[in-house]
């Protein structure tokens, strides 16, 4: 279980790396889920959608190994 200060200090990081576009890796993953949550959200259903699609079309895969 987490303590409190690393809590603290993983959500003060999901601040400094998104809000201010740092530019450094995400270093938790709390950080890449908000990364990647808020890139879904700015493509839209549709651009989702059209990912999955060409992915297909050229037979890429979406995951991460």
């Amino acid at each position: 279980m987490e303590d409190e200060q690393e809590k603290i200090d993983n959500i003060e990081q999901c601040i400094i790396i998104y809000k201010f576009g740092t530019g450094n890796e995400p270093k938790t993953m709390e950080v890449e889920i908000l990364f990647d949550s808020d890139k879904f959200d700015v493509i839209g259903a549709s651009g989702i959608a059209r990912t999955f699609l060409l992915a297909g079309q050229f037979g890429q895969r979406l995951t991460v190994n």
